[in-house]
C-alpha cells in the first residue's frame, strides 16, 4: 500500500509546504483583500520572529498549515477556553482586527461639530474603539476563508507533468489493482490514471448516495483522506422532522467554484466530524491492516492522526515494513518527531551478542518519480 504527501506532487509542479506559503501571501496580497494581506503578513512575520527567538533558522520558511493553524486561532480567540488567562494579546493582532472608523480623524470630527452633541458623542466613541479596542477576530475568519479559497486555485489542474507518476497508476492494472491513501486535494493521480486508460476511484460517489465505501477490484482506490479541490461542501435541504447536515459533493469546475472546498487544513482540527473524513481515517485503517508493507512517499508525519494509525499497524504485526521515500534521507534518520522515532525505534541497534533484530524501516534518498520507477521495477 502507498501513502503519498505534499512531496509526491512537486514534481506535477505544485508547490510543496513551505512553498505553498510563500504563493497564498503572493497572490491574497494581489487581491483586494488589503486588511486581511496585512493581517496574514503580520501571522507569518511573528512567527518567524518567534522560530528566531527560539534559536531557530528563520530561513527554512514556514509550514503553510502552519500559518493556516495560527489564523484560524486570531479568528476564534475570544471564545477559546484559554483566553480569560491571557491578559493582552500582542498589540499587532487587534490592529488588523478592529472595526474601521471608516474616515480620516478630521472628517469625522467635522462631521460630529456639525451634526451636534449626540452625534458627535457616538462618533468619537467609534473613533477610539476604531484606534484602541478589541479586534472581533472577523477579518481573521475572513481570511482564513480566503486562504482556502486560494489553496483550491493553486492546486487546479493546471500541472506541468505528470509522467513520473504513471509507473504507479499502472499498478493499478495488476491483479486486484492498487490501493493509495493520499493526503493531497491536488488531482495529480486523477489525470494520471486517465492518462494511462487506468481506472480511477475516490469512492465519493458512492459514499454521497449511502454513506459507505465500496471499491472497485481493480484499478487505483484513491482514498483522499484530506478530502479533494473538486469536493465542495453543501447543505442539504432542512425538511420537516430532519436536522439540518452537510454532505459533499463533486464539483465538475474545481477552478470555477464558488461553493467552499470540502477540505481539511491546518495543523489543528484534522479529525474534522462534518463529511466522509472520519469514515475514510476508518477505511484507510482498514486498509493498512490488509498489507504487509507500506510506502511511504512525501509524507513528513506531521499529522498526529495518521501517525498513530501507522504506530498500532506497526505494533499488530513484527513483519509490517515501512519503506520512505525521502530526498532528503539522511536528515530523517536524525529526526526527534514521530519520523526519527519511527525509524530509531523500529530498527534497534544491535547491542552485544544478542540475536540480530529485523531492520523494519528501509529509507531511501529518492524523489517521488525516481522511486515510484524504482519501486514498479523491483
Amino acid at each position: 500500500m502507498f501513502l503519498i504527501g505534499a512531496g509526491a506532487s512537486v514534481e506535477a509542479g505544485v508547490p510543496a509546504t513551505f512553498d505553498m506559503t510563500e504563493r497564498l501571501a503572493a497572490e491574497i496580497g494581489a487581491a483586494r483583500f488589503r486588511r486581511g494581506a496585512q493581517a496574514l503578513n503580520f501571522v507569518c512575520g511573528a512567527l518567524l520572529a518567534y522560530d528566531g527567538a527560539r534559536g531557530e533558522s528563520p530561513y527554512k520558511g514556514l509550514d503553510v498549515e502552519r500559518v493556516f493553524a495560527a489564523v484560524e486561532l486570531l479568528g476564534e480567540r475570544t471564545e477559546l477556553e484559554v483566553t480569560p488567562f491571557v491578559a493582552s494579546w500582542h498589540p499587532a493582532v487587534d490592529a488588523w482586527d478592529r472595526r474601521s472608523a471608516g474616515m480620516s480623524f478630521d472628517n469625522n470630527l467635522a462631521q460630529a461639530l456639525v451634526q451636534g452633541r449626540g452625534s458627535a458623542e457616538r462618533i468619537i466613541r467609534d473613533l477610539v474603539t476604531s484606534m484602541t479596542g478589541s479586534g472581533t477576530g472577523q477579518v481573521y475568519r475572513n481570511l482564513a476563508a480566503e486562504m482556502i479559497d486560494r489553496l483550491r486555485a493553486i492546486v487546479a489542474p493546471q500541472y506541468e507533468n505528470l509522467s513520473y507518476l504513471m509507473p504507479l497508476v499502472r499498478l493499478g492494472n495488476a491483479s486486484g489493482g492498487l490501493t493509495v491513501a493520499t493526503l493531497n486535494y491536488d488531482l495529480t493521480v486523477e489525470l494520471a490514471c486517465e492518462q494511462a486508460h487506468v481506472a480511477a476511484d475516490t469512492g465519493i460517489e458512492h459514499w454521497i448516495e449511502h454513506r459507505r465505501w465500496r471499491w472497485a477490484q481493480g484499478g487505483v482506490r484513491l482514498l483522499k483522506l484530506h478530502g479533494s479541490i473538486d469536493w465542495c461542501w453543501k447543505e442539504l435541504a432542512n425538511e420537516r422532522g430532519d436536522m439540518p447536515m452537510l454532505t459533499v459533493v463533486q464539483s465538475v469546475e474545481p477552478e470555477s467554484e464558488r461553493r467552499a472546498p470540502a477540505l481539511v487544513f491546518g495543523a489543528r482540527n484534522k479529525l474534522k466530524p462534518n463529511g466522509p473524513f472520519l469514515s475514510l481515517l476508518s477505511e484507510f485503517e482498514d486498509r493498512l491492516r490488509e498489507s504487509g508493507h507500506l510506502i511511504v512517499v512525501g509524507y513528513s508525519f506531521r499529522d498526529d492522526h495518521i501517525n498513530e494509525i501507522i504506530r498500532r499497524w506497526t505494533r499488530e504485526d513484527k513483519g509490517h515494513t515501512i519503506t520512505l521515500i525521502d530526498p532528503r534521507a539522511e536528515e530523517a534518520t536524525h529526526e526527534r518527531g514521530f519520523r526519527g522515532r519511527l525509524i530509531q525505534q523500529l530498527n534497534p541497534r544491535q547491542i552485544g551478542q544478542q540475536e540480530p533484530l529485523p531492520q523494519r524501516v528501509a529509507v531511501r534518498a529518492e524523489t517521488a518519480g525516481e522511486a515510484f520507477a524504482q519501486l514498479t521495477r523491483e
